[in-house]
């Protein structure tokens, strides 16, 4: 089926004849045109945007923090701290290190840079944790934009009172992790209209979005 940004309205009369149910898999639309329809879409749900900061290391000597010797890492800390993140050095981009928490934005206002206050930031993690990254020069910077769904669960659900309509957002920074386990579910509930696995937190409820610790 092409993809409309209308939504699934667009399906043909003809199509609409062999379609029992219709999956809407998607990032849910922050623009402002956008976001009031999707959530009024599944009543009510606030999602929110948050401002994401990743850096990019070049240590002088990049033998250990290579592909097969450097470890993807988590640092979880204690409760109201920050929670880092990292990952081997990669396509020559450097070492990658970033804080799992931002700001929540309007995503249509662009801030492309990565402010000295926030490497310093990082840069104490590294001298506590990965001291040979700490005073390593930063080569490259992005910034991207998280789609914060209410305690930064994903929403896998029907679409409350309807029972052909199914929303998917695996999204709050780490849906891509997931992609697998998202596809199962979406096609059971899609040709069964239930799934084996436990899903009950990604249901569509009204939440406050609860942001990551800063």
């Amino acid at each position: 089926m092409r993809s409309h940004p209308e939504g699934a309205g667009n399906a043909s009369p003809e199509m609409a004849q062999h379609v029992d149910r219709v999956t809407a898999a998607a990032e849910v639309p922050l623009r402002p045109e956008g976001r009031q329809g999707a959530r009024q879409a599944i009543r009510g749900t606030p999602v929110g945007a948050t401002r994401q900061q990743v850096l990019y290391f070049r240590p002088s000597d990049p033998t250990p923090f290579r592909l097969g010797r450097f470890p993807v890492f988590i640092f979880m800390p204690a409760a109201e701290q920050d929670v880092y993140y990292g990952m081997p050095e990669f396509l020559g981009l450097g070492v990658k290190v970033a804080r799992h928490s931002g700001p929540e934005i309007d995503p249509d206002v662009e801030d492309r840079t990565v402010g000295e206050e926030y490497r310093s930031v990082v840069r104490r993690f590294l001298h506590d944790h990965i001291p040979a990254l700490a005073d390593a020069p930063i080569d490259f910077t992005e910034i991207c934009l998280y789609t914060l769904a209410p305690d930064e669960q994903f929403q896998v659900d029907f679409l409350p009172g309807r029972s052909d309509v199914i929303v998917a957002s695996p999204c709050s920074g780490h849906g891509f992790k997931f992609s697998c386990l998202i596809g199962r579910v979406l096609a059971e509930l899609a040709t069964t209209g239930m799934t084996g696995l436990a899903t009950e937190p990604w249901r569509i409820r009204e939440s406050p979005v609860h942001s990551s610790p800063r």
